[in-house]
């Protein structure tokens, strides 16, 4: 995506980036790269719900009053009060 960009707006490769083409022509190699997860090995929401487990439902199973199965969220305009925050 990034070359065929360049490549539309005018750089041809081993020519050197700038405005006066005397610029780097090899791309920068990093010496110390951080560790990357490989795409096979991504955590997916299902893992993060088997690591968490239960932990949240004893917070929820604590306010019988709220049904969170019912739970929305609307879009607010600006300048709007909004009605449904509560003090505790």
């Amino acid at each position: 995506m990034v070359a065929s960009e360049m490549l539309k707006y005018g750089y041809h490769p081993q020519i050197g980036l700038g405005p006066k083409t005397n610029g780097i022509i090899k791309p920068i190699q990093l010496k110390h790269q951080r560790a990357q997860v490989p795409v096979s090995e991504q955590v997916v929401d299902d893992d993060i719900i088997k690591g968490i487990g239960t932990l949240y439902v004893a917070m929820i199973q604590g306010e019988p009053e709220m049904d969170f199965k019912k739970l929305t969220i609307h879009d607010a305009e600006p300048g709007k009060v909004l009605q449904n925050w509560t003090i505790s």
